[in-house]
């Protein structure tokens, strides 16, 4: 009798690509929704929060009608090129060419134009002064990104020192958003400036909380998740340069708070003065004579 031998059906190779069986397939699941998690947590949302960080925190203005000659000064427009993307700025010379020169980093919402009076001050006080409108503010071209702004700095530091080659003293000037500007650009400066902060926050993380940037449960929630840029608390510990720290006790934007971590950040390259009745924006919407008075003293003891 013959024997009967069974020759199994061979597998069909599609099977070896088929989900596993229902009792591997939980756990696979469960590790391909842990990935997602992963990365979406790890990549994908902080890069969304760092471009709503961009896209709401950073408000551009177009370029106003006043003007340094408004206020009795002379003055020069410059175009200056920023990666393919042309700035404008404005340069009013001191009474002399040895001048103490102070180059401005303006605030968010504003352009030169804001600036003209301060400019004229400046002027009247024996200084020279240079501000420009970043990427996408005032007449300036280009969009606002953090990036942009880093370049826009560097390429502003650049034609100020050139403009102004025989000033005796140099002193950069942060103005709210300006002093993220002004500080991420000092790190990169072959030696360096002094530096006055004016209404300057401790990070961008807590000041989007601090201003409501996004509804303030939803901003606590993700500011974990944004990437630390313009950490300016870090970034004065980690610089070498003299720092004036001038604030308000009036700043109904920036608490006056940020600016003795600040202070207690620079350590002893710093000094710190709270001005009592000023606002976030008097500097340059009434020429504070407090501050400006400050500010003069602290430059003519470098």
């Amino acid at each position: 009798m013959a024997k009967r031998v069974r020759i199994d059906q061979p597998a069909s190779p599609l099977a070896f690509a088929a989900w596993p069986s229902s009792s591997n397939s939980p756990v696979l699941r469960g590790l391909i929704i842990a990935a997602v998690v992963v990365f979406l947590t790890a990549v994908a949302l902080p890069r969304i929060c760092f471009w709503v960080l961009e896209a709401q925190g950073i408000e551009t203005k177009p370029l106003g009608a006043q003007t340094p000659a408004h206020f009795g000064a002379p003055y020069e427009d410059l175009q200056l090129q920023s990666k393919g993307r042309s700035l404008h700025g404005r340069l009013v010379q001191g009474p002399a060419t040895s001048a103490p020169a102070v180059l401005i980093f303006h605030g968010n919402g504003e352009s030169v134009s804001d600036w003209a009076r301060v400019q004229a001050q400046l002027r009247s006080l024996g200084m020279s002064s240079m501000v420009f409108d970043y990427s996408g503010f005032g007449a300036s071209g280009g969009s606002p990104s953090i990036e942009n702004l880093r370049e826009d700095a560097m390429t502003a530091v650049a034609n100020w020192m050139h403009l102004t080659p025989h000033a005796s003293k140099r002193v950069l000037l942060g103005h709210s958003l300006g002093n993220a500007v002004m500080l991420d650009a000092a790190k990169s400066l072959p030696q360096p400036l002094p530096m006055v902060i004016h209404a300057g926050f401790t990070s961008a993380r807590e000041i989007a909380i601090e201003t409501g940037l996004l509804h303030p449960v939803v901003s606590k929630l993700i500011s974990p998740l944004l990437p630390d840029v313009w950490n300016n608390e870090e970034t004065l510990s980690g610089l070498n340069s003299r720092v004036l720290i001038l604030h308000g006790d009036r700043d109904d934007v920036i608490p006056p708070e940020m600016a003795s971590r600040l202070a207690k950040a620079a350590g002893s390259r710093a000094q710190m003065q709270i001005h009592a009745g000023v606002g976030h924006d008097d500097i340059f919407l009434e020429t504070s004579a407090a501050e400006w008075d400050s500010l003069v003293q602290w430059a003519n003891s470098l």
